[in-house]
Order: C-alpha cells, then structure tokens, then sequence
C-alpha cells in the first residue's frame, strides 16, 4: 500500500518480494503495482514477462480472463484493502484516503522499451563503463562511474527507469541498496515502506506537501535523506495497523528466516520520529519513538 497506482516496486530478494506477491496473488491486494525482483531480472525470461504483463490489454482483452496467468496490466482497486488512493477523499467514506496530487491514469506502454532481442543481448552483457557517465532518466541525472561494470538487471533498470518514469511512480524497497547501484539515492524518498523515486532533484521542494529532508544521524541509511511526513503518518499508523497485536502482544518473531521484516516498520517509524523532531512536535515524537522501539525489539528478539 506503500506504493501509488500502477507504481513499479524494485524488491531485493525473498524476504520483501513473497510476501507481497501472496498478497497480490491470493488475497487479491493491489495487482495493479509490479514488484520487480532485481536477481530475476538478470535473465530474459523474466524481463520478457514483465515487458509482457505490463502492457495494455487489447480492446478484445480482459486481465482477469486467464486465472492462471498474468496477460497484460491489470487495473487499480481498492478491493479488499483498508485504504484507496484518491484526488477526493470524500469520494471513498468507508476507507482510508491517500490523497494524490494529480488523478489516476492508466499506463499507455509496457515499462520494458526492448524488443526480444534486444532483452536476449542485454542477459548475456556485462557493460564496463569507460569514463564517468551521466545518464538522464526524465529529470533525473545519475552518474555512472569510471571502471564500474553494469549487469544486466541494472542495465534494464535504467532504460525502464527513463522509459516510464513520466507515467508510473517507481520506488524501491526499503532494505537493499538496488537505488545505491543505479546512483539514484539522493532523488529518493521514503513513503511509508518504500522509497519513492522522485522525478527530478529535491533540493528546493523542502516543505513541499510535507517533504522534509532529514539531518545527518546514524539512522540515515535505514530512514532515507528524504521523508513524505503525511503520507508516512497516514500509512504507519492507521494503514499498517495489525488487529491481533502486533507488535505489542507478541513475544518473539516466530519465523528466524524473516525476523527482520518488523525492522521494516521500526525504519518507517524512526523516520517519522526524526521527522518530529525537526519540526519541534514532542508529542508526536514521543509516539513515534515508542512504536519503532516495540518494532525494533520484535524484529531483534
């Protein structure tokens, strides 16, 4: 829910991409947002599928007629979720209203720009970069440096990045350091669990809709540079709300495989208590200290 409408989710490995695929998959929950795994995307099958699932649907196409199968880019809903992303948040009365700036739209194009074989020759490449690069993606500037090689997945990150960057939110998952390699990580900023890639510096929208730039402090890369304080708010504490009691009533995480999924909330919530204290709100802070701590120590237990 982090993630607006048709939004693009770079995830890092199994831990922050099953859980949401089940999501997506059998509960129904925002099928719309395509979670991106960078390690699959080393390969062509896989960008050959998301080239494939993210294009329009044909006039003669329905994306719910095959079950079985993802055939093109399925709609946003806000079917069997708490909140709905909305311009109007008196149209949704029965939800949580994430308010946007600007009205939904349905993508026009598929976020691979590649044809087949192109795809087939960036899987089998490993590109050395001769000098320092700069690479425009929309507003974006980012600098590829001297000596670095990039793989494949970061090689079709970038032309999917430049590609839909206009027309589809992207954003990155907030453990990994997918954006680090693409040099995108003073454009980004943390909406609730992830990081949304903005589309062009930040420097002078400080204050913009409640976009605060965090001071340097030994969180820094858990939290971000950058944090939309509103939505973050909205999303941790009445969004991501657990009715059996999470964290409070429970001992342990009773999975060591996936024990540092709560340290996803706790990073959400220091953010936000760095974000109260820049902005003098005590209380607030007091709050939000006290929930990343509860997550901190289920995450750590």
């Amino acid at each position: 829910m982090s993630v607006e409408p048709y939004g693009v989710l770079f995830t890092n490995g199994d831990n922050d991409t099953f859980p949401l695929w089940y999501l997506q998959e059998v509960e129904g929950i925002r099928r719309d947002v395509t979670v991106i795994v960078t390690s699959y995307l080393n390969t062509e099958w896989y960008a050959k599928q998301l080239k494939r699932i993210t294009a329009p649907c044909d006039p003669d196409m329905s994306p719910s007629e095959d079950w079985s199968r993802i055939i093109c880019q399925r709609p946003y809903t806000a079917e069997n979720t708490s909140a709905a992303y909305v311009t109007d948040p008196t149209s949704v009365p029965s939800k949580i209203a994430l308010v946007m700036a600007t009205s939904i739209k349905e993508p026009t194009k598929s976020i691979i720009p590649l044809t087949d074989e192109q795809i087939d020759q960036v899987s089998q490449n490993y590109v050395r970069v001769e000098g320092d690069r700069s690479v425009t993606l929309g507003n974006i500037n980012t600098i590829l440096r001297d000596g670095d090689s990039l793989v494949p997945w970061e090689q079709y990150a970038l032309a999917l990045i430049g590609e839909v960057i206009d027309e589809r939110p992207i954003y990155f998952s907030s453990s990994g350091n997918a954006a680090v390699s693409l040099g995108l990580t003073d454009y980004l900023v943390r909406q609730g669990l992830a990081y949304r890639l903005h589309n062009g510096p930040l420097e002078g929208d400080e204050g913009a809709e409640g976009v605060l730039r965090m001071l340097p402090s030994p969180y820094e890369a858990v939290i971000g540079q950058w944090v939309d304080m509103p939505r973050t708010h909205t999303l941790l504490t009445e969004v991501f709300v657990h009715r059996k009691g999470i964290p409070d009533e429970w001992m342990h995480w009773p999975d060591l495989a996936t024990i540092g999924i709560p340290n996803y909330y706790a990073w959400g919530y220091l953010a936000l208590t760095q974000a109260a204290l820049q902005t003098s709100n005590e209380d607030l802070m007091e709050q939000y200290r006290e929930r990343a701590e509860a997550w901190s120590r289920l995450g750590t237990g």
